[in-house]
């Protein structure tokens, strides 16, 4: 998880073009500009774009998928915010000055992030990883000092790892390899977990047996 879709013309505009979507930066532009009457095709070919930026976009990508393959999972990118913006302190200080409207758009990525019920959450920017804990808090279960990261509760029940930490893209080799470390205890709790919830769901596990000596 980041903390806000990329807007960095630069680097984006010749992802846009191998597509076909547009050559120019006012095209660029005008590809993240729609109106009712257009909406659903707008959409569309910006699933497309940020389906083939997951590919393309090594800067930013190629640790999250190095990740994703160390610890043999597919992984899924998402926002914080659902605002594209060149700086992100572009984002960071409106969000300062009206909450309300950014906390409506955390609401929607925590129905989203509902709906993936995924393994384990890593957030991949320090911003979003304070933003998320100061706002979330509701969720935040607990925090593993021995593993080393929170857990939430989906609304389904389901408590996950969460991760939060800076961005993935300058570290060096020794905390990337960190992260992996602490990615895989979070997966193998998470199975334990997961399987302890199912066996209580159903009644199948063996019952605890205290016998008080004397």
């Amino acid at each position: 998880m980041g903390i806000n879709p990329s807007y960095s013309i630069q680097k984006l505009l010749p992802l846009a073009n191998d597509l076909g979507f547009c050559t120019t930066e006012s095209e660029f532009d005008n590809l993240f500009k729609f109106n009712s009457k257009e909406i659903a095709l707008k959409v569309e070919k910006i699933r497309q774009f940020d389906e083939y930026a997951i590919k393309k976009y090594h800067i930013y990508f190629s640790r999250i998928q190095e990740l994703a393959r160390l610890v043999n999972l597919e992984f899924q990118h998402m926002d914080l915010f659902l605002i594209r913006n060149k700086d992100q302190k572009a984002v960071k200080k409106p969000f300062e000055k009206n909450k309300q409207f950014f906390r409506e758009q955390m609401e929607i990525t925590w129905e989203y992030l509902n709906i993936l019920d995924p393994k384990v959450v890593l957030v991949a920017n320090a911003t979003a990883s304070r933003i998320l804990l100061d706002e979330w808090n509701n969720h935040i279960d607990r925090f593993s000092e021995i593993l080393g990261y929170f857990e939430i509760r989906l609304n389904n029940g389901h408590l996950i790892p969460l991760l939060c930490r800076g961005s993935l893209t300058y570290i060096d080799q020794f905390t990337f390899d960190d992260i992996v470390r602490i990615l895989e205890n979070a997966l193998v709790e998470e199975k334990r977990q997961t399987d302890l919830e199912r066996k209580i769901s159903t009644g199948n596990f063996d019952p605890l047996i205290v016998v008080n000596g004397y």
